[in-house]
């Protein structure tokens, strides 16, 4: 895993699987407070790299530096349950055989996502990485609508057969894209990305995919998530003023 200044999260995280796993390795970017210190206490080993701000290139290094020849990707703020842990116990055993790796057949935490295929084809030979759907805490409330569950994600596989890639998802890395795509600032743009596009991702996570029913959370998930793109164009907008008047980042 990759952490910076993570000293409020790491220790739970590390707790959930310390005990059973046969290594922990967690590459820290020289964090100022005891993250470090507290992912050493609890058996992981620490390796210092300068901060990267894609953490997908920190977490690569951690994956590299694996030995095992399964890996279980974590951020620090994640807990695997006791029964995740099971399932994930029984697939290294050769107990659980994944479909397309996505669920294994029998009724368990993986297997709830099988609407997302409902006609699996069976694997000849077990799977090489996994989908693990997560529970995404927000506002103090897990979000089980809105898009938000069951929010799968590849972070069990093996050693050389998953790579991550080097992008960042913050508004500043989605405005270079919107320029690579060659978006301009024009009238119709700037009513499309501050007003139309961010409408309509309310509307659609909101109403349509039922966020309502998660109360005062689902709303604020639902109203960031579609504001979003005003951020990512207003960016864009600071971006071709740097060019205009020669400023660099």
């Amino acid at each position: 895993m990759a952490s910076f200044n993570n000293e409020d999260c790491i220790a739970d995280c590390l707790k959930s699987v310390n005990e059973w796993v046969d290594e922990i390795i967690v590459v820290d970017g020289h964090s100022t407070d005891k993250t470090a210190e507290i992912a050493k206490k609890l058996g992981a080993m620490v390796l210092l790299r300068p901060n990267n701000p894609i953490f997908h290139i920190q977490k690569s290094i951690a994956n590299q530096a694996a030995k095992s020849d399964w890996i279980l990707q974590l951020d620090t703020d994640e807990i695997v349950t006791p029964g995740l842990k099971k399932e994930i116990l029984g697939i290294l055993k050769g107990e659980y055989f994944g479909y397309d790796g996505w669920i294994s057949p029998l009724k368990s935490t993986l297997n709830k996502i099988t609407n997302i295929f409902p006609k699996p084809r069976l694997l000849e030979k077990p799977a090489s990485a996994y989908w693990l759907p997560r529970k995404n805490l927000f506002l103090n409330r897990y979000l089980k609508n809105a898009g938000q569950y069951p929010d799968p994600v590849i972070r069990l596989f093996q050693r050389g057969k998953a790579f991550l890639p080097a992008k960042d998802v913050h508004e500043q890395m989605q405005a270079k894209h919107l320029k690579d795509q060659g978006v301009r600032i024009t009238l119709f743009n700037t009513v499309n990305y501050l007003f139309i596009k961010p409408l309509f991702t309310f509307l659609s996570l909101y109403v349509r995919h039922r966020g309502l029913l998660d109360g005062f959370p689902g709303f604020v998930f639902s109203l960031y998530s579609g504001l979003h793109h005003a951020f990512s164009y207003m960016k864009l907008w600071e971006l071709y003023k740097d060019e205009q008047y020669g400023r660099k980042d």
